[in-house]
């Protein structure tokens, strides 16, 4: 007779079990093809509270009802929604916030789905949370918010066994130790920033094999961007491991020769030949090369260049781009006011890097650094931003 009653208690126990959320995390869609994991404990990783404070229109975020002692998660899915998910500490003080936003005319209330609550947010933003999980998700019109709170209900209950967590995506995002990770499927992202780490792979080798990886620390007034390509299986893994990268490591004295007032430079180091090749097979890239090679004579430069290159945007002009290349060489002079020691030291050894001196933005936000602009409040007091391959 005990051994029914344990049996029964068992069953009752591992059926509730099953039936209710035990990670938050399960609340992130499944279709998502990039993931970013937020540490706002880390010392080393960018202040969000200005943003969040803003965004909640609050002074103390710690009190709204989301835990941020857990990391923070911003998705972007399949179908083009951004959204972000966060484990709830206090579902009760969460609604107290959000019911707040509502009698100050921020937001609207919507209606309880599948036993999570939503509000929208800005009439584009959908908020959905339960005892576990708080989601946002949108950008969407008002004709659209229904079906997309109807699919966030969805991801907010997860009862059909499957999780973000099985998938490769996630299982590289949790292998990075950093304050702020990126994982994100290639052949989702724009051309503009998947084709250099295209360059010089095999045709073969399928964009959906493979997975970019980044991550983002702030050191002093820098803040250092390092990606890598790694592959979904096996198979793409040793593919990626046998081929020669096109991109050597940036030599120790290249930095040196990019002004600490220009706007914008990009280093590289390679053999001049290869790379030209590899430019010319890409169809867009091409067009883009016989633009540049106009007004820079880049074709004849990379044909007798093998080692450094700096391609150097020293200011943004309205009109025409003011590009730059030149080839560095040991007997290249230094620039008089060179970048600081702290931003060549995140340079030198990588395979390529990009260099944003962000007090030389200007100061028009519609320019085509408008972006930083809306930046400012997160990056707090960054002052150069080194996006780099390793």
């Amino acid at each position: 007779m005990i051994k029914k009653i344990v049996g029964i208690f068992v069953w009752i126990a591992l059926v509730l079990s099953s039936c209710s959320k035990t990670d938050y995390v399960d609340a992130i869609p499944k279709n998502s093809h990039t993931l970013i994991a937020i540490d706002a404990t880390r010392q080393d990783g960018l202040d969000l509270k200005p943003l969040l404070q803003d965004w909640l229109r609050t002074k103390d975020v710690a009190q709204c009802g989301i835990d941020f002692s857990s990391k923070i998660y911003l998705f972007v899915t399949n179908d083009g929604n951004m959204g972000l998910c966060a484990r709830v500490s206090d579902a009760d003080r969460l609604r107290q916030t959000l019911d707040s936003l509502v009698q100050r005319g921020f937001c609207t209330k919507s209606r309880t789905r599948r036993e999570a609550e939503f509000y929208v947010v800005g009439s584009l933003w959908a908020v959905g949370f339960s005892s576990e999980a708080v989601l946002v998700a949108g950008p969407v019109p008002a004709l659209s918010q229904s079906d997309l709170q109807r699919r966030m209900a969805g991801w907010l209950e997860t009862g059909d066994g499957r999780s973000i967590k099985d998938m490769p995506l996630f299982g590289q995002l949790d292998t990075i130790n950093a304050p702020i990770a990126l994982a994100a499927r290639l052949s989702a992202l724009p051309p503009s920033i998947a084709q250099p780490y295209r360059l010089g792979l095999p045709e073969s080798l399928d964009p959906s094999q493979l997975l970019l990886t980044a991550t983002l620390r702030t050191r002093g007034d820098v803040l250092s961007v390092e990606s890598r390509l790694c592959g979904t299986d096996e198979n793409a893994a040793k593919v990626l491991q046998s081929v020669p990268s096109l991109y050597r490591p940036i030599g120790k004295e290249a930095p040196a020769r990019m002004p600490n007032q220009a706007l914008m430079g990009l280093f590289v180091n390679v053999r001049g030949a290869a790379l030209h090749s590899a430019l010319r097979r890409h169809r867009e890239l091409s067009a883009l090369m016989m633009g540049l090679d106009a007004t820079t004579g880049i074709d004849s430069l990379l044909m007798r260049t093998d080692g450094d290159l700096l391609f150097l945007l020293p200011a943004w002009q309205k009109k025409g781009v003011n590009l730059s290349v030149k080839a560095i060489t040991k007997s290249t002079p230094s620039v008089v006011d060179p970048l600081p020691e702290a931003v060549q030291t995140e340079i030198r050894g990588k395979r390529l890097a990009v260099v944003v001196r962000l007090p030389n933005i200007p100061a028009d936000p519609g320019s085509a650094f408008g972006f930083f602009h809306f930046l400012k409040p997160v990056l707090g007091h960054t002052q150069t931003i080194v996006y780099s391959i390793r």
